[in-house]
């Protein structure tokens, strides 16, 4: 065998080596989205919209992970994540912007998506796991609401 064939099979070998090595590293995280679609409703029950929500495995693994624990009820604050819910909540602010009353359909709205979200006893869980399992209690329902 002559140097250039020999470097086609070395360049060959590390092609086939870097594929392996992405797959085997590449986390599984990647793979999909929790969908969920909840029905909002706006002025006063005469409106009926789906709201679509999308959410990376990658921010739903993050909060797993995070395994809250609160020493006191004054830490029940720090659960709240406005920034991990952020696009849900405007997504429901846009519905009630004409609503002559837009701040408390805006509730509304956000009570309603909570509670259709069954309860059931559980351990303390960030928002998004809350969105992601599908289940809750008052405490978990409540920070969902509240972020």
């Amino acid at each position: 065998m002559g140097p250039a064939v020999r470097f086609k099979y070395w360049e060959s070998g590390v092609l086939l080596v870097s594929m392996l090595l992405l797959v085997l590293v590449t986390p599984c995280s990647f793979a999909e989205n929790y969908d969920l679609t909840f029905t909002s409703q706006i002025q006063f029950g005469l409106e009926s919209h789906e709201l679509y929500v999308s959410i990376p495995s990658s921010l739903y693994e993050y909060y797993q992970g995070k395994n809250p624990k609160l020493t006191s009820d004054n830490e029940y604050a720090t659960l709240v994540t406005p920034e991990a819910v952020g696009p849900i909540a405007d997504n429901i602010r846009n519905l009630t912007l004409g609503s002559l009353r837009s701040d408390e359909e805006f509730a509304n709205a956000v009570l309603s998506l909570v509670h259709q979200i069954p309860y059931a006893d559980c351990d303390l869980m960030y928002p998004i796991e809350t969105l992601v399992e599908n289940f809750g209690k008052c405490d978990t329902l409540s920070l969902l609401a509240a972020s």
